[in-house]
């Protein structure tokens, strides 16, 4: 039998929602499991500045079900955050321009600003706006999700395990996980047959 469980996880955020994950479950965990733990907060946050990280206690104070702790800060205070709302997207999108042009005058460059979005339609929508505007800006977005090399070496590697006689999908899968040249990726695929061998043999 198992003699320790490690979790690891945050009351404050459930990102993955759609796949049934909830706060509730690090909450209450220890009930959950029916066994008593110890409980290790990671409290210092390297990446924020202290501004953030002070809002978000704020933000977090709020919430009447979560964990009692209080968030630290491993850099100094920045710029002061700032919360704006917005009553349609074309209303934030022209806020951003004016902004944008704004802080241009106040001798920031083009070059030193960002505009962040959630999909690609809104970097379409954007630069469209700023380019109309003579704000020259430049579109960095990510690469397709089947054309990223870690995802396509999963679905060779599916390919792989379904008919291992695919050398082609066993190469592409070898070298996606580290291979770096032919012998390892050859030694790779023979390694893995061995493995899919010796599990369809429990199987049976």
């Amino acid at each position: 039998s198992e003699k320790s469980f490690l979790v690891v996880g945050d009351d404050s955020q459930s990102i993955y929602a759609f796949r049934g994950s909830s706060p509730e479950q690090i909450i209450h965990f220890h009930e959950y499991m029916g066994k008593p733990g110890k409980d290790i907060d990671l409290l210092v946050n390297y990446r924020s500045s202290r501004d953030i990280i002070e809002f978000a206690n704020g933000i977090n104070a709020l919430n009447e079900n979560r964990v009692d702790k209080t968030l630290e800060a491993g850099r100094p205070y920045g710029c002061p955050v700032a919360v704006n709302a917005f009553t349609s997207r074309q209303e934030e999108y022209r806020y951003i321009v004016s902004e944008a042009l704004g802080l241009h005058k106040t001798g920031i460059p083009y070059k030193d600003m960002a505009f962040i979005a959630r999909n690609r339609s809104e970097l379409t929508a954007m630069q469209d706006l700023f380019l109309g505007n003579g704000i020259p800006c430049s579109v960095i977005s990510p690469e397709p999700l089947m054309e990223d090399r870690e995802v396509s070496g999963l679905v060779a590697l599916a390919r792989f395990f379904l008919d291992p006689s695919d050398t082609e999908d066993g190469y592409r899968a070898a070298v996606a996980f580290g291979c770096k040249d032919d012998r390892e990726a050859a030694e790779w695929m023979v390694w893995m047959n061995c493995t899919m061998h010796r599990v369809n043999n429990m199987d049976d």
